[in-house]
């Protein structure tokens, strides 16, 4: 969630776009929730391994939000 918090907090909130910034966190964050229950849901059934169901939204959160922030950092 830091990671994901970073990527919109890393532009200026003077570009005039600060409720694109607010809508796209929350809007991460919401995903990221559906993801996880998603994934628990599968685990929980057994149609996808345990270890698997538990590690997958927080790998792909990771995955996700340092490809963002380097985007970010060469442009």
């Amino acid at each position: 969630m830091v990671l994901i918090a970073a990527i919109f907090s890393m532009g200026p909130v003077r570009s005039g776009r600060p409720m694109r910034l607010f809508l796209g966190a929350a809007g991460a964050g919401f995903g990221l929730y559906v993801l996880s229950e998603i994934s628990t849901a599968l685990g929980e059934s057994g149609v996808a391994p345990e270890a698997l169901a538990a590690w997958a939204p927080a790998i792909i959160a990771v995955i996700f939000a340092v490809a963002v922030l380097m985007r970010h950092e060469e442009s």
